[in-house]
C-alpha cells in the first residue's frame, strides 16, 4: 500500500454505489487504475473498493479528517446509507 492511500474498512462500502447514485458526485471510473476518480475541494482523489471497504488516493491522513470523512459522509453507518440510495429512485433496479 502507498503511504499516500487510506484504507477505510469496517461495513463493506461500495463505491459504485456511491458514484453512481447520483447524489452530488461527479467521478468517473477509470478501467486501468478499478477507480472511480474526481476532483473534490480543489484535490483530485480516487477510490476503490478493496477486501471489507474502500481506498482513497492519494491523500493523507489530515486530508481524511479534514476533507475526505466529511464529504464521503464516513461516520453515517454504511447499512443505513446502502438502504437508503437503494431507496431513492435513482438507484432501484428498473
Amino acid at each position: 500500500m502507498n503511504k499516500n492511500t487510506a484504507r477505510l474498512t469496517g461495513e463493506q462500502m461500495s463505491p459504485e454505489i456511491i458514484f453512481n447514485c447520483g447524489q452530488a458526485f461527479r467521478f468517473l471510473y477509470d478501467e486501468k487504475k478499478r477507480a472511480y476518480g474526481g476532483v473534490a475541494h480543489g484535490r483530485q482523489v480516487w477510490c476503490r473498493e478493496i477486501e471489507n471497504g474502500m481506498e482513497l488516493f492519494p491523500v493523507t491522513p489530515k486530508q481524511v479528517e479534514e476533507i475526505w470523512r466529511g464529504y464521503f459522509d464516513l461516520d453515517f453507518a454504511t447499512r443505513q446509507r446502502v438502504r437508503h440510495l437503494l431507496g431513492t429512485r435513482c438507484c432501484k433496479a428498473q
